[in-house]
């Protein structure tokens, strides 16, 4: 058990690494490899903890691997259904797939799950907005302040700067117009 925690630390410390870097290269997708391998290791170790799984299931999706992905989201919820950013980290993966409304479903349930997190109702917000449920996106996006997450509103309708960099999932749109609250 402890040298499968101690792997899931090295993978995160490699993913911490990679959030610093706004660019793909080389370098990131072989930390991101490395960490995959520590996480592969530490499944195999011992009994997997639902972190494993959503770390894996990140790297899967980052690879566009999703059906891999998907597949560690599930077992994270077996393991533990009751853990909001398993649901939010498939929303991510969902939302990137295009598939907003099912992002949706995962963002609420995070939501419910944890209602004090405001990166949930900051995701969410895109995805109203994506839909073009501009009311919901407005409230969504009050309460993401309200609990003190970011201040950076989206001012082009539908325009999908929706994944964080500690994902690694973000479309990159030119001309994004963004202004500060």
């Amino acid at each position: 058990e402890n040298l499968g925690m101690a792997l899931l630390g090295s993978s995160r410390a490699y993913m911490l690494q990679i959030g610093e870097h706004q660019t793909l290269s080389s370098g990131t997708i072989e930390l991101m490899e490395s960490a995959k391998e520590f996480l592969d290791s530490a499944i195999e170790l011992d009994l997997p903890t639902p972190s494993h799984y959503v770390e894996r299931g990140i790297i899967h999706a980052f690879f566009s691997e999703f059906e891999l992905a998907y597949s560690d989201f599930e077992k994270a919820i077996e393991i533990n259904p009751d853990l909001a950013d398993t649901y939010f980290a498939r929303a991510k993966t969902t939302a990137n797939r295009g598939d907003f409304q099912l992002a949706l479903v995962d963002l609420n349930t995070a939501i419910q799950l944890n209602p004090e997190n405001g990166a949930y109702f900051r995701h969410r917000y895109v995805v109203y907005q994506l839909l073009g449920d501009l009311d919901l996106s407005e409230t969504d996006f009050a309460t993401a302040l309200d609990l003190g997450w970011g201040a950076t509103r989206l001012t082009n309708k539908g325009v999908p700067y929706l994944l964080d960099t500690s994902y690694f999932f973000k479309y990159q749109i030119p001309k994004l117009t963004l202004e500060e609250s």
